[in-house]
């Protein structure tokens, strides 16, 4: 081609970006002229620092409706932050200022090709069922796994479970259903979205703790495609006492494998649930506390209250117990298991691991292979070993 057509089509290439982004922020932002401004101009600004193309958007969206909803527009003192790399309502959750700005992980670096560190391996992680045989070593603590489900038909997983002359439809789930409580998932996807939990208790039916006939959990069921149908796994007796019937404690644990040191835990924390914020985690009412690493003991409880909105708390909203100094029950075994996890899986150094302690033990829900760091407890760039595995960098804050 000729260079004076390449020099050309470099020379317009922004301009062609700036439409693209345009374009693009419509279905992220909606329609209003000044949400689509401001979209492209933090697009931009993702794309220059380097973030990977398909995680630009989700850094622009973030950003736009955290100045426009979250209050970045009104704290004019606050955007740096934009520059930095971290959504403005962070400052007070995380303990943010400019001159301790640059312990925290900028989005420009966590989005950059070269910090995605199990990239060979994440399809181990992306698919629920997959993590579940890749695990099998530690299948006793995992959640029972009865079901997958493609296309509305049933296939066994864990065959101690199941009896024989089972009929490969949701019949089986029913039945099933009115000996244990269920849960069913969505194999790819978070943050709670595509969740049910199924229950069957006093003769009747409950769909996410809501009443529900028969007719309405035989809907759900049949409507199921790439699912898996696992047991309800109950957090141990001492968390349920302190968050409540039917609540949540969920330990999330993130390991660095260090190949000179091995598996080092960099950053520990438990989500909590109220009545607020239901059966799912991660949404308002959701409770984060730290966990020390020697003892795993809560200290510096927040609550979630909107998407750009957390405030510190102390007490449990519904319980009244005080959320400092909880002790995660049996923590040196649970650090004993997520270790022996990241020996048996080098190759993939960054582990996210969801685990909720039970009477009985433990059991994993899932592994995160590039999940979001949550800051206020531990700041990532503190971390000697996330320093040496994350390429990251000091930025002048203006």
């Amino acid at each position: 081609m000729d260079k004076r057509i390449i020099k050309k089509i470099l020379h317009y290439l922004p301009f062609l970006r700036r439409i693209m982004y345009w374009i693009m922020s419509k279905k992220s932002v909606g329609k209003k002229f000044a949400y689509r401004r401001k979209y492209v101009r933090f697009a931009m600004k993702a794309y220059k620092e380097g973030v990977i193309e398909s995680r630009v958007d989700r850094v622009a969206t973030e950003y736009t409706l955290d100045y426009f909803e979250g209050g970045g527009k009104e704290s004019p003192e606050k955007w740096y932050l934009y520059d930095y790399g971290i959504a403005t309502y962070k400052a007070k959750w995380y303990g943010i200022t400019k001159e301790n700005c640059n312990r925290f992980l900028s989005d420009f670096d966590f989005y950059k090709a070269e910090n995605y560190l199990n990239k060979r391996f994440v399809f181990w992680f992306d698919h629920k069922l997959s993590t579940y045989y890749l695990l099998r070593p530690f299948i006793d603590s995992m959640p029972i796994h009865h079901y997958y489900v493609r296309n509305g038909v049933y296939l066994p997983v864990d065959r101690r479970f199941i009896k024989e002359g089972y009929s490969h439809n949701c019949e089986d789930v029913i039945e099933l259903l009115k000996t244990r409580p269920l849960i069913a998932k969505a194999c790819v996807g978070g943050h709670g979205e595509g969740l049910y939990k199924l229950v069957y208790k006093d003769g009747g039916f409950q769909m996410n703790h809501q009443p529900a006939d028969i007719s309405e959990i035989r809907k759900v069921l049949e409507s199921l495609d790439d699912y898996i149908i696992t047991d309800f796994v109950a957090p141990h007796d001492d968390l349920a006492r302190i968050v409540g019937e039917d609540s949540y404690a969920v330990v999330r644990l993130i390991i660095f494998y260090d190949q000179q040191d091995g598996p080092q835990l960099t950053s520990a924390r438990v989500r909590l649930g109220c009545k607020q914020a239901g059966f799912r985690t991660d949404y308002d009412g959701t409770i984060y506390s730290g966990l020390t690493f020697e003892e795993g003991k809560t200290f510096g409880s927040w609550i979630r209250r909107g998407e750009f909105s957390y405030d510190e708390i102390h007490k449990h909203p519904d319980t009244g117990v005080d959320l400092d100094g909880i002790v995660i029950p049996n923590w040196d075994k649970l650090m004993e298991l997520i270790s022996d996890i990241s020996k048996y899986i080098p190759m993939t150094p960054q582990l996210d691991i969801d685990v909720i302690p039970t009477n009985e033990g433990f059991s994993v829900l899932e592994i995160n292979s590039h999940g979001q760091f949550i800051e206020c407890h531990y700041p990532f760039r503190d971390n000697k070993y996330n320093l040496k595995l994350y390429k990251t960098k000091d930025r002048v804050i203006k």
